[in-house]
C-alpha cells in the first residue's frame, strides 16, 4: 500500500559500510540527513572551474604552515547522517582510515552550474550546522563566488560575493590570497 511507504534513513556506519561493499562503485552518492543523494554528472565547465579551483588552492597552500592538503571529490564525514562529496575541499592533513573528519575541514568549495538553489540553500544550512568554518559556492553561470564565513545555526553570518577573476581571501588562510582566480572564465 502506498500509505505504508517508508523512507530509509541511514546511519554513517552503514553508508560507509555500504560504501565499502562497492554499492556505489557505477554512480556517485552522498549521504545528507541519513537520505541518499544521487549527485549530477559533471560536464565539461565544472571539471574544468573545479579543476582550476584545486590548482589555485594547492599552490596557495604549498608552503603554509600549519600545512593543509587539498583533496577533490572526496567524502567527510561531519556526523548525523551527513557525509558530503564535496567538489574540493582543503583541510588539515591526519592519518585517516576511512572518510575525512569533518572536524579536520577548514574550506569546502562546491561548483555550482545546474545545483545553485541546492549550493545555497539546503547544504550551505548543513555546511554551516556542521560548522564548517568557510563555504565557497562557485556560481558557473553568474561567473562569481560566494564566499560565507562565520558558520551559525541558521546558515552564515557574512556573505560576500566575488567575481569570477578577481582576488579572493581565504579567511582559512589568513594572509594568503587567490589573485585573479577563474580570471580565464570571467568573460
Amino acid at each position: 500500500m502506498a500509505d505504508d511507504l517508508t523512507i530509509s534513513r541511514f546511519s554513517d556506519a552503514e553508508f560507509e559500510r555500504m560504501v565499502g561493499a562497492g554499492a556505489f562503485d557505477d554512480m556517485r552518492v552522498e549521504l545528507r540527513g541519513g537520505a541518499l543523494h544521487r549527485m549530477n554528472a559533471q560536464h565539461g565547465p565544472h571539471l574544468r572551474i573545479k579543476t582550476d579551483i584545486g590548482a589555485a588552492l594547492i599552490n596557495a597552500v604549498a608552503n603554509a604552515d600549519p600545512p593543509f592538503e587539498v583533496s577533490i571529490d572526496g567524502s567527510v564525514a561531519f556526523g548525523g547522517g551527513f557525509i558530503p562529496s564535496p567538489d574540493v575541499f582543503l583541510w588539515r592533513p591526519e592519518p585517516v582510515e576511512g572518510f575525512i573528519p569533518g572536524r579536520t575541514v577548514v574550506l569546502i568549495v562546491e561548483v555550482a552550474d545546474t545545483t545553485l538553489g541546492d549550493d545555497l540553500g539546503a547544504k550551505l544550512l548543513s555546511y554551516a550546522r556542521a560548522d564548517v568554518p568557510e563555504y565557497w559556492v562557485v556560481d558557473v553561470g553568474g561567473r562569481v563566488i560566494h564566499q560565507c564565513t562565520d558558520p551559525l545555526e541558521e546558515g552564515y553570518r557574512v556573505r560576500k560575493i566575488t567575481p569570477f577573476g578577481q582576488t579572493i581571501e581565504a579567511k582559512a588562510l589568513p594572509g594568503v590570497a587567490l589573485p585573479s582566480v577563474l580570471a580565464r572564465w570571467a568573460a
